[in-house]
């Protein structure tokens, strides 16, 4: 992709970049505007109610999303636009990318969008439901990224939003005094990214939704405050307890996984602040690449400048990013013998420099409190996304070493075994206590955030679990007074040798969904069902064969791992 914006735009030729901005207009504005929008491309959505997506009767809310693309998508096929080149469309940042790329081949520098009057979009109490308000706020963070004008009809003003509640106005007021607030402070060096046209630009700091706490942890290879956006579900340091569901669902709304993280930065994964599609962060297992055709080679070259460029402290939400939408992917290319040594060693640093700085700002957190989410958190997660979805039960499934790559994988076979019975509701990324093994998470969620304060009480050796036949048995325990059910298959695997870690992660991840899905599939309706790993591994590979695997350490594949919340019963 970038060849070919080199290709079209030559450095010393590139147009110039355009700065987003989001405002409120009127009628009279609007069209005394429109004629001095030359360099961008006018996209106007039209009034609601929309159509659904088989064109068949008329959707009023949910449906904003869609409205958008179908409008970008007329007015790029109206200047005779290349056809779309991005295989995920469930990626709310991808598609924007691709409709950037698409608009400047026709000679438009960016995009201005203008939103008409949605109040017959929202709700009686005048607010737009939670996938329209999370698309919305999603396309509010992008104007301060890309070069992209939000024009929003007046008549927006007093429209409600949800995520947490608040009023377009707010939005965009914030939006603007950020804006201010950012010109006036004198430029710092920052790290630098691939902007849209192949160019080098300043890195983009993650954008925080209203309610964030901050993390002392030491960034990567340096020492320095971390902040810490939430990407799911809001977590904040002070609401530990029992009280914490209920004084959450007082403040607001909760928003998902896919929700925070596109909020947080629209330019690097996940989606938006109330699930409106989703998935992003959590990207499938195929290889292909950010805006590339599904089935593409991954562009490795890309990830590995995206890693080595990521130097000093860095807030958490950017940390995760990279982890999730750069390492993962370029790990799955250095498996598949697609890169070269220099990519495995930037790989390597990059591990490394993650695992100094997560294991020197460790005890500074269990002092503070101040910290990500948690697999120790996982019991209280469950709760809220119960309460969130109206789920009559909780069940808590804990896959033993199902580190990240691997539960994308079993993901997304559990979504083709259970098309009918369930479907995913929530996606999250936890973090796991050091050490990184099975005894520590178990006595972490048995005692909650009080038992990381207080160290470890327990060996910390990993547990020898259920070996042999009865590994893929999902047996029963208790923690802390709460039933959790744990599946010791990918652990007792790990003691072997085997194929190549591709091969050996899809037949891994089979064998768990299998196990998994047969469980959900005798669960009553309306049951909220959970499925996340207690830590990752580590394990050498090879074109010949992996070697047995390893954890306990503090690299990213042993630190960060999956959640997965499923609804099972009432799917349409």
């Amino acid at each position: 992709m970038t060849a070919l914006i080199h290709t079209l735009f030559p450095p010393d030729t590139a147009p110039a970049r355009i700065k987003g901005e989001v405002r409120f207009v009127t009628a009279q504005e609007r069209s005394h505007s429109h004629g001095s929008l030359g360099l961008l491309l006018t996209v106007c959505v039209p009034p609601p109610p929309w159509p659904d997506g088989a064109g068949i009767g008329q959707v009023r809310r949910g449906r904003l999303r869609d409205a958008i693309e179908s409008a970008i998508e007329s007015a790029l096929e109206l200047n005779d636009a290349p056809p779309a080149g991005v295989g995920d469309l469930t990626d709310l940042d991808q598609c924007l990318s691709d409709h950037l790329y698409r608009a400047r081949s026709v000679g438009a520098g960016g995009l201005v969008l203008y939103l008409p009057d949605l109040s017959s979009a929202g709700s009686l109490a005048g607010a737009l439901d939670a996938e329209d308000s999370a698309v919305l706020r999603w396309w509010v963070a992008a104007t301060a990224e890309r070069p992209v004008m939000l024009l929003l009809d007046d008549a927006n003003r007093h429209l409600g939003a949800y995520g947490p509640p608040t009023r377009l106005e707010h939005l965009v007021e914030r939006r603007e005094e950020e804006a201010h607030l950012a010109s006036a402070k004198p430029s710092a060096a920052r790290p630098t990214e691939r902007t849209d046209d192949g160019q080098q630009a300043p890195a983009r700091p993650a954008e925080r939704p209203p309610a964030t706490s901050h993390v002392e942890l030491s960034g990567l290879n340096g020492a320095g405050p971390v902040e810490h956006g939430l990407t799911s579900i809001e977590n904040d340091a002070e609401d530990d307890g029992e009280d914490a569901p209920r004084a959450q669902e007082e403040r607001a709304p909760l928003v998902s996984v896919e929700g925070m993280s596109h909020l947080a930065a629209p330019a690097a994964d996940r989606v938006v602040p109330l699930f409106p599609g989703r998935e992003n962060p959590f990207r499938k297992a195929s290889p292909a690449a950010e805006g590339s055709p599904v089935g593409a080679p991954v562009d490795w070259r890309g990830f590995a400048n995206d890693l080595a460029l990521a130097r000093g402290p860095k807030p958490l939400t950017y940390v995760e990013r990279l982890f999730m939408t750069r390492y993962v992917p370029l790990l799955d290319a250095i498996a598949r013998g697609e890169t070269d040594d220099g990519a495995r060693r930037t790989a390597d640093q990059w591990a490394d420099d993650f695992a100094r700085s997560y294991t020197e700002g460790f005890s500074a957190l269990r002092v503070t409190g101040k910290r990500p989410r948690m697999v120790l958190d996982a019991p209280q997660l469950a709760s809220q996304v119960a309460r969130l979805h109206g789920a009559k039960s909780t069940h808590l499934v804990l896959v033993d070493a199902m580190r990240f790559d691997l539960g994308l994988r079993v993901h997304d076979r559990m979504c083709e075994a259970l098309t009918s019975q369930a479907t995913c509701t929530e996606r999250l990324l936890l973090w796991a206590a050091l050490p990184t093994t099975t005894p520590v998470q178990l006595d972490l969620i048995a005692h909650g955030p009080e038992g990381l304060a207080n160290g470890p009480a327990v060996s910390e050796q990993e547990e020898p679990g259920m070996r042999g036949r009865a590994s893929p048995t999902l047996r029963r325990i208790k923690l802390g007074g709460r039933d959790v059910l744990k599946l010791d298959l990918v652990q007792a695997r790990l003691h072997e040798a085997g194929p190549p870690l591709p091969e050996r992660l899809d037949a891994l991840a089979d064998e768990v969904a299998t196990v998994v899905a047969a469980h959900a599939r005798n669960l009553p309706p309306r049951s909220l069902m959970l499925v996340f790993g207690d830590h990752g591994f580590c394990m050498e590979s090879s074109s010949q064969g992996t070697n047995a695997g390893s954890s306990g350490g503090a690299r990213p594949e042993e630190v960060l791992v999956p959640g997965f919340a499923w609804l099972v019963g009432d799917v349409h």
